[in-house]
């Protein structure tokens, strides 16, 4: 197969890479960055296998899977709503129609359109264009729903998705949270 790497070559110099070079993120934009190489990650090597093949147990969703799209989207809300301001959630009816099939069929559906998200985000801002915020919130509820599904699949509600959460978070840590946090910080 010819791969046309001269021609890709000419095409990025001219067409693709901006003149000027791209452009430095902001810290809070790298990290946006970052988190869609980790949300990437979790879908190409995990989600579509979960969902397609089944080679993926519910241990590995429950401790790894479920509460990492939760970290991605708490970590996105933090940057996006510093201020703590967001409001919650609009809770869901928690019982959804369908097959399991179909329900991890729209997890990893939702997940995939939040990492587009994240992408219409960043793409721009490394050609030096002013970031569009309400990308953010896209992924922000397309992870919402993302996660809502997989903890459907999985059988458990609200409360045991935020225990999975926390759990990821002091295995990250290499401990609990609280002792992690500064003593005038509190959760």
């Amino acid at each position: 197969m010819n791969i046309l790497r001269s021609e890709q070559r000419y095409f990025d110099r001219v067409a693709f890479d901006p003149q000027g070079g791209y452009a430095q993120l902001e810290k809070n934009d790298a990290k946006i960055a970052h988190i869609s190489l980790h949300l990437g990650k979790i879908i190409g090597r995990k989600m579509l296998n979960w969902q397609d093949a089944g080679d993926i147990g519910p241990e590995v969703v429950e401790g790894e899977i479920l509460p990492d799209l939760c970290m991605y989207r708490t970590q996105i809300v933090t940057i996006v709503d510093h201020n703590d301001t967001c409001a919650p959630v609009a809770p869901k009816n928690w019982l959804t129609p369908g097959s399991l099939a179909q329900q991890k069929k729209l997890a990893y559906r939702f997940a995939v359109t939040a990492l587009g998200n994240l992408s219409d985000y960043i793409e721009p801002v490394q050609h030096g264009v002013l970031p569009q915020k309400e990308l953010l919130w896209r992924a922000v509820g397309n992870l919402d729903e993302s996660i809502y599904y997989t903890a459907h699949v999985l059988g458990i509600g609200p409360e045991d998705v935020a225990a999975l959460h926390l759990a990821r978070l002091e295995q990250q840590l290499g401990g609990e949270i609280k002792t992690a946090l500064p003593k005038n910080k509190s959760l």
